[in-house]
C-alpha cells in the first residue's frame, strides 16, 4: 500500500530536495581563484586568504610563492582591496609606470648569470618532453612582447615562468638554481617598484 503524504508535506519535501540540489550545485561550481578555474593544478602556486579562506593563484593576485612565504598573513583583493599590496598590484599602470616596469624586465634579462635559461623558449630538440609536461610555456622573450595593464599581470607571467621551471626541473639542477636566484632578484625589484606606485 502506498503511503499518503499531504500536500503541505509534499511541498516541504520538494523544497528540501531543491535546497540540497542547490548546495550540491554550488559545491560543484566552486572554483579556484578570481579567474574561475575549476580544476586544481598541482604545478601551480595557490595562496589562501586568511579572511574568506578562498584560494587564489599567486599569479592572478600578483604574488610569487617565495614572496608569499614571507607574508605574515594574506588578504585577497575582495577582502582587502585597499591594502598596499592589492592596490599596487591591480591598479592600471600609466605609460611612465609601464616603462619603469619594462626596465625591470631589461635588468632581469641582463642578469645573464641567472637569466640565460629563460631568455628564449625551451628548445624542443634539446628537451623533448618539455611541451608535453608544461602546458603554458613562457620565457623572457615572450614577456617582452606583451603589453601589461597592471603589475599583477606582469608578475603573473614571471610567476608562471618560475613555476614551470620548478615543476619541470630537478631541485639540484643548474636551471632550478638559476630560477631561485632570478626569482629573488625579481622579487626585490618588484617590491621596490611597488613602493613607487
Amino acid at each position: 500500500m502506498d503511503q499518503f503524504i499531504c500536500k503541505q508535506c509534499q511541498l516541504q519535501e520538494k523544497e528540501e530536495e531543491q535546497r540540497e540540489q542547490q548546495v550540491h550545485n554550488s559545491v560543484e561550481e566552486e572554483s579556484y581563484c578570481i579567474c574561475k578555474e575549476k580544476e586544481y593544478d598541482e604545478s601551480k602556486f595557490y595562496i589562501c586568504c586568511d579572511l574568506c579562506e578562498k584560494w587564489f593563484h599567486g599569479k592572478c593576485v600578483g604574488l610569487l610563492q617565495k614572496e608569499a612565504d614571507d607574508l605574515p598573513e594574506y588578504r585577497c583583493p575582495k577582502c582587502d582591496p585597499n591594502s598596499h599590496l592589492n592596490r599596487t598590484n591591480l591598479k592600471p599602470l600609466n605609460e611612465k609606470e609601464r616603462k619603469e616596469m619594462f626596465q625591470i624586465l631589461q635588468q632581469i634579462k641582463l642578469t645573464t648569470k641567472y637569466s640565460w635559461p629563460f631568455l628564449k623558449p625551451v628548445d624542443r630538440n634539446e628537451v623533448a618532453n618539455y611541451y608535453q609536461i608544461i602546458k603554458e610555456p613562457i620565457d623572457l622573450s615572450k614577456i617582452e612582447t606583451k603589453t601589461y595593464i597592471n603589475l599583477a599581470s606582469f608578475v603573473a607571467d614571471f610567476s608562471l615562468m618560475f613555476e614551470n621551471c620548478f615543476y619541470f626541473n630537478d631541485t639540484k639542477s643548474q636551471v632550478y638554481h638559476c630560477a631561485e636566484q632570478l626569482q629573488q632578484i625579481f622579487i626585490h625589484k618588484i617590491q621596490m617598484f611597488r613602493k613607487l606606485l
